[in-house]
């Protein structure tokens, strides 16, 4: 097992609120995780904690990184649902380069991941477009575009399928599949996940359910009413 994140009965509150109580867990590599639970249900706070940004009053989240970190030069990646929130720099070319020169890359190399990168997202031709200007799912593919080029060992995408038409969502849907990394992401759009997820963790009550497989969960409509996902 080369577990990667590892919480044991870790409980997280905001202010005096109860948001997830003892919930226990081990991420491995190559994971591909569906987050599920309705609004409300504590899957930001999740996100959060696995990126390190708020810590548990009670219990424990340990992360074993070091070992990856071998074949990964970033450790986790996250998309977050709204990319106007996320895109930094005022083309989609200095958008990419940003982390890459944080990572001392040359400026060669750099040149070479964004042409690659870019190529891999059919987003080439906006090389020089200003990111801000692209539609809804050319942005979200910048971001993965971008996330693509830092090679991450986790990426988190926190409703990736969100303010998209059909035809959008099946081509980032495509995208995605393609990633090698572990994957955690949050959505409603269940539709889309049994493609790209093997387990799923659902947040009901302030607690956490793990199913090691997806289709034990969405294939039960029992399940899928009282866990609040139907």
């Amino acid at each position: 097992m080369n577990c990667l994140i590892c919480a044991k009965n870790a409980s997280y509150r905001y202010e005096s609120e109860a948001i997830l109580e003892n919930i226990s867990f081990i991420i491995e590599a190559k994971d591909r995780i569906a987050l599920l639970g309705k609004n409300g249900s504590g899957k930001s706070t999740l996100i959060k904690a696995l990126n390190q940004l708020i810590t548990p009053y009670k219990g424990s989240i340990q992360f074993y990184f070091e070992e990856m970190k071998k074949n990964y030069p970033t450790d986790m990646y996250t998309i977050f649902s709204y990319p106007d929130e996320q895109i930094l720099m005022n083309t989609v070319y200095s958008e990419i380069a940003l982390g890459l020169l944080q990572q001392g890359k040359e400026q060669k190399e750099i040149e070479k991941i964004i042409e690659e990168s870019l190529s891999f997202f059919g987003l080439l031709g906006y090389i020089h477009q200003n990111p801000y200007c692209l539609s809804t799912g050319e942005k979200k593919k910048l971001l993965l575009a971008t996330a693509f080029s830092l090679n991450p060992g986790i990426l988190v995408l926190d409703e990736p399928f969100s303010s998209l038409d059909v035809r959008s969502k099946k081509e980032l849907n495509s995208y995605i599949s393609k990633l090698e990394c572990t994957q955690i992401i949050a959505t409603h759009e269940y539709e889309y996940i049994t493609s790209l997820c093997t387990r799923a963790f659902v947040l009901h009550n302030h607690h956490l359910f793990i199913f090691e497989k997806i289709q034990d969960l969405l294939d039960n409509p029992a399940l899928l009413s009282e866990y609040e996902l139907s």
